[in-house]
């Protein structure tokens, strides 16, 4: 745009292009930063979490159940959520938007529990999912992600929009605080991590729905693929796995 154009754009116009503008740079330096810290056991993790995913999800996509009944049904809603927001939640952890992002994976922890108490028989309907039905989440993790959902932990919140000292000047409007998506080292990683983990704990689910639905086990080549994401992930030391079950340490 011309310094002529540019003077005749109004104010509004001029601030909103400027913020829309620092964010695309923003998230595009974000993206970059939390490829090259996740590490290749992380990212091959990832690649086949979401592989796993797509093949259970793919296995009867489209075909009427054998077996209609309301558990079955409701277990296949949140299946379908779930796999909805794949993409979106990886774009805001991998690009920076740190709030938006704990938001999304405790969103994910949700729907993991509701799924386990829908295998149990305890899903009550309206009633935010227990999220102790996750064996191998500290529930200290689910408290900070609804902290900062809620905005209600300052020194949290405080923490993922804090201008870094290594950013001179940083695009954007920057009091103390920086009000474009930024790249925060190890705490991005961890929370890539338990995505990984969560999309594998779906895929356990999806097992479940395809038997009791249609009648037939997952493939055994989901199963493989699943079981050599958990093997990187406890490489990638984002899970520990124990006699019983993986955790996060």
């Amino acid at each position: 745009m011309s310094e002529e154009a540019e003077d005749n754009v109004p104010r509004s116009v001029a601030a909103g292009m400027y913020l829309r503008e620092a964010h695309k740079m923003m998230r595009k330096r974000a993206r970059e930063a939390a490829l090259a810290e996740l590490g290749q056991p992380l990212e091959e993790a990832y690649s086949l979490a979401f592989q796993a995913v797509a093949m259970a999800a793919m296995q009867r996509d489209g075909e009427v159940s054998k077996r209609p009944s309301a558990e079955p049904d409701r277990r296949g809603t949140i299946l379908a959520a779930f796999v909805t927001g794949l993409l979106l939640v990886e774009e805001a952890i991998l690009e920076g938007f740190n709030p938006q992002a704990s938001c999304l994976v405790r969103q994910e922890i949700e729907g993991i529990a509701a799924l386990e108490e829908i295998q149990r028989g305890r899903r009550v309907d309206k009633q935010t999912p227990n999220i102790r039905m996750v064996d191998s989440l500290d529930g200290r993790v689910y408290g900070g992600l609804s902290n900062i959902s809620h905005l209600s932990d300052h020194s949290s919140l405080r923490a993922l929009v804090n201008a870094p000292e290594e950013i001179d000047h940083p695009p954007g409007p920057v009091a103390a605080n920086l009000m474009s998506p930024q790249h925060l080292p190890e705490s991005t990683r961890r929370m890539f991590g338990l995505h990984v983990l969560l999309m594998l704990h779906l895929v356990n689910y999806w097992a479940y729905h395809l038997e009791e639905q249609h009648d037939e086990e997952l493939s055994q080549e989901a199963i493989d693929v699943a079981n050599q994401a958990f093997l990187l992930l406890a490489r990638a030391a984002v899970i520990t796995i124990g006699d019983e079950s993986p955790t996060v340490p």
